[in-house]
């Protein structure tokens, strides 16, 4: 464990202390410097602080039986801990509102985090919107930002795996406790972003994933990042929450346009109305953000292979957009019969540069 047990032993009891809020807590660490001398400082100091009731229920917490539960189950899963204001605790969530008091960590939290990217999105998303997260978080890997997202199924979970093969590095924010994984089929996946990244939270070992800490959470998602992308969102999404916090944070909000009939892009179309930054590639972010840097891989594979295809591969190529299109219109438009071009749709996904869907559909991923 990173953290003395006597600190660890401090900062849950403010943590379980009623009445105690992350704000409150975090104005005390300002004042007082450390949990430690928080704990042993006089009443009538504490008192003119916090109020005489906050300062009895400090002086007189009884949960010392559950606080070595909870050091016992951090020292079990081998959780780092870091209190805000430690060296080590993220320099990006310091100042925002809200700053979560202690972060429970697995994995590692490197300098380079700071150049961090939130991608966020909803839970059902269209196949459209998979294929932009995909390139959207591989080629922001690869320009060296940190992906940021909070492992749900859907959007977090496509920007999670994307960054991974990419070989970047990502970090999901969980809404339960770092030994309470949700959703579980995300396990694996954990796993993996753990050996290149981190996974955190800042909720006590044991908390279930309850609806409650879910708008927290979405508040360190962007605190960690330099901004926020939602790719497709409902009216009602979390990532609209995601996006509020990053614009109470003073960090840009992106957010990708979508068909006015689809129930995945209403969230994101409203949030270009409302001012967002409007992107269809990784470069409007990366414009938006001032970052100027060289790709780590000069030019794209895909597309020198674009730049060499055959006047055939080329001409049905250019037919296909990042929307699904059905085989039937793609021979009409290109003017090719169906063995034909069943044969050309063949070498261009050969080729990486389009994907087959479900009821003979095509669309390009580059």
């Amino acid at each position: 464990m990173n953290i003395s047990k006597e600190k660890l032993s401090s900062i849950l009891r403010l943590l379980l202390t009623k009445g105690l809020g992350s704000v409150k807590i975090r104005s005390l660490l300002a004042q007082f410097g450390s949990p430690e001398a928080i704990i042993s400082a006089d009443y009538e100091i504490l008192a003119q602080a916090l109020g005489d009731k906050i300062a009895s229920n400090i002086l007189s917490s009884n949960a010392i039986g559950k606080i070595d539960q909870i050091i016992e189950s951090i020292e079990k899963a081998k959780m780092k801990v870091f209190v805000w204001g430690d060296e080590g605790y993220p320099k990006n969530l310091l100042d925002i509102p809200h700053a979560p008091p202690i972060l429970f960590i697995h994995g590692e939290i490197l300098p380079q985090d700071e150049r961090a990217i939130a991608i966020v999105g909803t839970r059902r998303p269209s196949v459209t919107g998979k294929i932009f997260t995909e390139n959207l978080a591989s080629e922001l890997a690869q320009y060296g930002l940190t992906i940021v997202s909070g492992l749900a199924i859907g959007i977090d979970s496509v920007a999670h795996i994307a960054t991974l093969k990419a070989n970047g590095r990502t970090i999901a924010v969980l809404g339960s406790g770092l030994d309470t994984i949700y959703p579980k089929e995300n396990r694996g996946l954990v796993t993996k972003i753990i050996a290149s990244g981190a996974v955190i939270s800042e909720l006590l070992p044991g908390t279930p994933p309850e609806a409650f800490n879910f708008p927290g959470r979405n508040r360190i998602i962007s605190g960690l990042s330099m901004g926020a992308v939602i790719v497709e969102a409902g009216e009602r999404s979390g990532a609209l929450i995601t996006a509020e916090h990053a614009k109470v944070q003073g960090k840009p909000v992106f957010a990708v346009p979508g068909s006015p009939s689809t129930s995945q892009s209403k969230g994101t179309n409203a949030l270009l109305k409302k001012g967002a930054h409007l992107i269809t590639n990784a470069s409007d972010v990366l414009e938006e953000l001032g970052i100027d840097v060289v790709k780590q891989e000069t030019v794209s594979k895909g597309y020198e292979t674009v730049q060499n295809l055959s006047e055939d591969l080329r001409k049905v190529f250019e037919q296909l957009k990042y929307e699904p299109i059905h085989i039937d219109a793609l021979a009409r438009d290109t003017g090719f019969n169906t063995p034909s071009l069943l044969n050309i749709l063949l070498q261009l996904e050969l080729k990486s540069l389009i994907k087959q869907l479900p009821g003979m559909q095509f669309i390009r991923i580059i």
